[in-house]
């Protein structure tokens, strides 16, 4: 049985302006995603930071900042092979995207929804 892909928005940066479902979901994730700069900070994880459990795996997906697509569009489909791996293991996977996870946001589904059933 595959795990479960939760594409989670953050709200506009203030850990106390999450929604109540977002808490919930990320609080209970058996694995935490997120976009980090490369080399440097999370500021999506540095929101849910609070929330995380000391327990849950996280897969950090560091993104180098380039005018270049190239590095970035293999930054983000590295990190949707190990979302993938654990998605096929049967564990649900919480991607945190900074802002609204479909209009502008750090949340790509791409070729991990076709893994997973999302919600």
């Amino acid at each position: 049985m595959n795990g479960v892909l939760y594409g989670v928005g953050l709200g506009p940066g203030d850990p106390e302006l999450m929604t109540l479902k977002a808490y919930r979901l990320i609080a209970g994730a058996e694995v935490i995603a997120y976009p980090t700069l490369e080399g440097g900070d999370s500021f999506a994880r540095s929101i849910a930071a609070d929330v995380i459990d000391d327990d849950a795996e996280e897969v950090a997906i560091s993104v180098p900042m380039s005018v270049e697509r190239g590095p970035a569009q293999a930054a983000y489909d590295a990190g949707a092979a190990q979302i993938a791996e654990r998605l096929r293991g049967g564990k649900d996977v919480v991607v945190l995207c900074e802002g609204d996870p479909f209009f502008y946001g750090s949340f790509m589904c791409g070729n991990i929804c076709t893994i997973s059933k999302t919600r």
